[in-house]
């Protein structure tokens, strides 16, 4: 990078000329973020702080801000800022809308592109229905990318996956890796709203480094089951207002390695589509038994809780009860509710022990549902075709698009 010859010049301080640049360079989103924090503080709007966790302006892609009244903290004003994409959520705070945009054009020049009712953000679409819910999808996404992997001539997929998702490669001829990467970080992107292929994402990018010719016929899968639901994607809707629920299943020992697959997400409102999930491999432990694994997937669930708990207060939200997690496992409840360990049960690690005590400070409480409505399920194994489509439109709260 070189400084023009005639300084100072006419832009400096809004505009530099690059000349070259290093791939990954760290801290120019530092630089950035520092910068725009600034910018978003002249206007009023700060940063959500989570309690016990670093200052959020490091160098990640994603902050929140927000801005209240003192005098009615129900007027109030969020703004979710991912990389070059900000989307503005507000209830009666016209005035701290217009500060902002005034504020950021001030910064940042005309340039900047504003709707005042936006039907795209990062890629996604936005469609609020007649039921007044609010569906995401990443249609426009989904189809290039089919069209990347040459698979638009392809039959669509009814299910992302079939049984031996989990299982060792049945050829184990190296598969082309470059091309597995590129559409691997396709998949990834879009796993990150369609939460019926999050297990499939999660599992298939453990071997984005030297993929075999069966990985990549199961990352194929995925691509023609995402092409045939191409249009599908979570849709928002509560009649109860901002209460957090979390649903949590486990596989016991489904990997070739002994381990289990636990799969949860949080939601708002008990059926309503999940903001966050998680489908992967327990890390922490190899369960001994079905009802250990469904333990062990409750602490793990229950961290969430707490993080998204401070985040949810950070922003107005704050839960006025415990946290209902549903669980579908009668000997894993009775053992997070019992008053001491048992002696059976000693081997499992103190950390797993977690949700004991959230469960004590009614931060969380447990709610036994029927195995054949535990949402998460979708999350832990293959399904049929037939079974997977019920339990993604369940998951994805179809019913309310």
């Amino acid at each position: 990078m070189k400084t023009q010859d005639n300084i100072p010049h006419p832009l400096a301080g809004q505009w530099v000329e690059v000349l070259g640049a290093l791939y990954g360079l760290p801290w120019s989103n530092h630089i950035f973020w520092l910068d725009f924090d600034k910018t978003m503080a002249k206007a009023q709007f700060f940063p959500i702080q989570i309690p016990g966790e670093d200052c959020p302006s490091t160098p990640i892609d994603n902050h929140i801000y927000s801005r209240f009244d003192p005098d009615d903290p129900a007027k109030k004003l969020i703004v979710c800022v991912t990389v070059d994409d900000g989307l503005l959520i507000g209830q009666d705070a016209l005035i701290f809308e217009q500060e902002l945009i005034a504020t950021l054009k001030e910064r940042y020049g005309d340039n900047l592109t504003y709707k005042e009712v936006t039907q795209d953000f990062c890629g996604s679409r936005l469609t609020r229905s007649p039921k007044d819910a609010l569906s995401f999808d990443l249609e426009k996404y989904i189809l290039k990318t089919v069209q990347l992997a040459g698979l638009e001539n392809e039959p669509g997929a009814t299910a992302p996956s079939r049984e031996d998702l989990f299982d060792a490669p049945t050829d184990p001829s190296p598969a082309d890796q470059p091309i597995y990467s590129n559409l691997m970080g396709k998949l990834t992107f879009i796993a990150q709203i369609r939460y019926d292929v999050a297990k499939e994402a999660t599992h298939l990018a453990k071997v984005i480094s030297a993929p075999t010719v069966s990985d990549m016929e199961k990352l194929v899968l995925v691509i023609r089951y995402l092409h045939y639901t191409s249009g599908d994607g979570p849709t928002y809707y509560s009649e109860e207002g901002v209460v957090l629920y979390a649903w949590v299943d486990v596989a016991f020992a489904v990997h070739i390695n002994g381990r289990s697959q636990t799969g949860y997400y949080l939601c708002i409102g008990r059926d309503s589509a999940p903001f966050y999930a998680r489908a992967e491999e327990q890390k922490s432990c190899i369960a001994l038994g079905p009802s250990e694994g469904e333990y062990v997937g409750m602490s793990e669930v229950s961290k969430a809780i707490i993080r998204f708990g401070q985040v949810l207060a950070a922003i107005g939200f704050p839960q006025q009860g415990p946290t209902i997690m549903l669980e579908d496992s009668n000997s894993a409840i009775k053992l997070a509710e019992g008053p001491s360990i048992k002696r059976k049960s000693k081997h499992i690690f103190v950390r797993e022990h977690f949700v004991r005590d959230l469960l004590r400070q009614d931060i969380t409480s447990l709610e036994k549902v029927p195995t054949a409505q535990q949402n998460a399920d979708i999350l832990t194994k293959p399904k049929t075709p037939t079974k997977h489509i019920f339990e993604a439109e369940r998951l994805l709260n179809k019913s309310h698009k």
